[in-house]
């Protein structure tokens, strides 16, 4: 089929660079018609045969996203007024949903009869990153509000700077927003310190003392001074720390955190005290720095390789690289998220242990599976070895699993290639009949810890050495964690260590003894997942989010299910209410929505007047992660707990177990 010639757009080459797709939409008596396109733009809309300009047309009006659908008909109407451009979801038959731009102009034909032309580009990945780094700066935010005054990043090339706001200094923080040039905000604030710091103040924190330190990196040093904002006042105590660090250019960033410590003043009785609060602050800014830095590591992964991936889609090869390479920023993104949150909830006493069944020997063949595979690819020895009377106990596996991920992956990070892990499992006599003490050793031939450093190993927001120094990234928060929880379930953790030499950790904990009769039961109720009885289910997904849904929908429609969407939980309870009985198979209930949120949703379907409809099964599918909210969701009267972000095979997963 021959393809009509688009004048008004010619370069070709770029066209295909940046996968823009070239139209030409001709309308007969104000219907859009014939569509004509390129070869880039049949590809984006999914189309594979050549096809004529009215059935284009048609498959196109067909796939547009049925809630969008109002949208492009206003752009349609929109132009044509002017040239203007639309976004909007368009489903494509390999891709699902994707989310597209549309730029258009009307143009005139030489027989004076109107027609439309523009550009169609595929936006989907962009729109995901925003929505991740718009995540990641959320988290960095919330950190800073919590430790800190402000944290404000300069950039030294530009003298632009971003500001993220915290709590304690109020009155620095509104000369700061008053401002736009750092300089002048130095020549502001220089005006409320005590006259006997002015000049070290100056000599630390000011623009071109600062630049002089662009040559530096990690932690350059911190200044505390007596401060007030008006003459009736009273001095009150500011500290200053500087922190240098470079952006995906290699450009250098000043990161200067700023923080309110009259109060650590005022308790401190004596120079020792003192000294304890400005060592611990100085933990927790080392911990903030590193957090800013770490975050931006897999971020700048995600970004670099996302625009990669857009101009090499055509080479499969390094497309799946790049997608791997993505998946892994993405995971050790959501890793430092879950680190912070993990220490937060012990700290509030909120970790409770919940107990099940737990087979050792599955659970150390589990271990082996996950890091076999990564050891071998670095070149790593990986031995391990159980030998235990009772292999059949009860634990809490979530978080033992997470005591030994934890160790693990330092073995693996800091054991260089030839290097050996050992992990080795024994029973050890305990004083209690009914319980097994099981006592794991984890050895590594990796770099070692110094003697210094040993008895600081399990403290908050503590590492030996910055990722910037290490090229390791990580938050200092993970061994902290591993021994919280270890205590948490009664046990005890001991580590030996030498530079140079490896490390090895001991792992004991008692776990109650499981009736030998009951795991054999619990063994035989399990079923083989079957997805054949999946397909057709419909599924009446509740949830405000567009990106979360999309993802969402299309998961589900992968494997089968017709899904229906909400978009608040007065309307899921509106979906039911206006439904016949059985039409829907299954809610997944995000939690918070506008209007109405999923615990109430939730109450008001299980008090629907048709039986059948009020024991629909509801899975909470939310952010909300912690033990407490699995806890609220079942006590609500849902059927399960799903977090995110999805794990496709738990989703599945436990669909299947509902369903069939």
């Amino acid at each position: 089929m021959e393809k009509p010639i688009l004048n008004q757009l010619e370069n070709d080459t770029l066209n295909t660079y940046m996968r823009f797709g070239r139209w030409k939409y001709v309308s007969v008596n104000g219907v859009p018609t014939y569509f004509y396109a390129d070869k880039v733009m049949d590809d984006l809309l999914g189309i594979y045969t050549d096809v004529t300009p009215e059935e284009r047309s048609r498959i196109y009006q067909e796939r547009i996203y049925p809630a969008d659908i109002g949208i492009v008909n206003e752009y349609t109407v929109q132009l044509q007024q002017r040239p203007t451009e639309v976004e909007y979801r368009y489903i494509h038959p390999k891709l699902g949903v994707r989310m597209v731009r549309c730029f258009g102009k009307m143009m005139k034909d030489a027989d004076g009869s109107m027609y439309t032309v523009g550009m169609h580009l595929d936006i989907t990945e962009n729109v995901h990153l925003r929505y991740q780094t718009e995540q990641a700066d959320h988290t960095l935010a919330q950190l800073t509000q919590r430790l800190y005054g402000f944290n404000l990043t300069l950039d030294l090339f530009t003298g632009e700077y971003r500001l993220i706001e915290g709590s304690g200094m109020d009155e620095a923080m509104e000369i700061i927003r008053k401002h736009v040039d750092y300089k002048v905000i130095v020549s502001v604030l220089v005006k409320t310190i005590h006259p006997d710091y002015k000049e070290e103040y100056l000599n630390n924190f000011s623009f071109d003392s600062i630049k002089k330190k662009a040559n530096k990196l990690g932690y350059i040093g911190s200044m505390e001074f007596p401060v007030r904002y008006s003459e009736n006042e009273r001095y009150k105590w500011h500290e200053i720390t500087l922190f240098m660090d470079a952006d995906e250019h290699g450009e250098p960033i000043a990161n200067i955190l700023g923080r309110d410590v009259t109060e650590a003043h005022e308790k401190a009785d004596t120079e020792a005290q003192l000294a304890i609060e400005r060592e611990a602050s100085k933990s927790k800014t080392n911990f903030l720095f590193n957090m800013s830095h770490d975050i931006r590591t897999p971020m700048n992964a995600i970004i670099g390789f996302t625009e990669l991936l857009q101009k090499h889609l055509d080479n499969k090869e390094l497309a799946t690289a790049y997608l791997q390479k993505i998946q892994t920023s993405n995971a050790f993104l959501l890793s430092l998220i879950n680190n912070v949150l993990e220490m937060a909830r012990i700290e509030s006493g909120k970790a409770v242990i919940e107990e099940n069944m737990f087979d050792a020997k599955m659970f150390n063949n589990t271990l082996f599976d996950v890091f076999e595979a990564q050891m071998k690819q670095k070149g790593i020895t990986f031995i391990r070895s159980i030998d235990v009377e009772h292999k059949s106990v009860y634990c809490d596996g979530t978080k033992l699993r997470e005591v030994f991920l934890n160790i693990l992956s330092n073995a693996l990070k800091y054991t260089p290639s030839g290097g050996t892990v050992t992990m080795s499992t024994i029973e050890l006599k305990g004083d209690d009949p009914t319980y097994a003490l099981y006592q794991t050793t984890i050895t590594d031939t990796g770099i070692g810890m110094s003697a210094d450093f040993l008895p600081h190993l399990f403290e908050e927001f503590t590492r030996e050495r910055s990722s910037t120094e290490s090229r390791i990234i990580g938050t200092g928060l993970g061994m902290a964690i591993v021994k919280r929880l270890v205590e948490l379930m009664n046990g005890s953790i001991a580590v030996r260590s030498k530079v140079g030499e490896g490390t090895t950790f001991i792992i004991t904990i008692p776990h109650r003894i499981a009736n030998e009769e009951i795991v054999v039961e619990t063994k035989t109720e399990k079923n083989e997942l079957d997805g054949q009885q999946l397909k057709g289910k419909r599924i009446l997904l509740a949830e405000d989010n567009e990106l979360n849904s999309e993802i969402a929908i299309t998961i589900l429609q992968e494997y089968g299910f017709v899904v229906d969407h909400a978009i608040d939980g007065q309307m899921c309870l509106n979906m039911m209410n206006e439904s016949d009985e059985g039409y829907y198979d299954l809610i997944l209930m995000d939690i918070q929505m506008p209007k109405m949120d999923g615990y109430t949703a939730t109450r008001h379907i299980r008090n629907l007047p048709s039986e059948r409809k009020a024991a629909i099964p509801i899975v909470a599918m939310t952010a909300n992660a912690f033990d407490e909210d699995k806890r609220n969701a079942l006590e609500a009267g849902m059927n399960g707990h799903l977090a995110k972000p999805i794990e496709i095979p738990v989703l599945i997963a436990t669909l299947s177990d509902i369903l069939t």
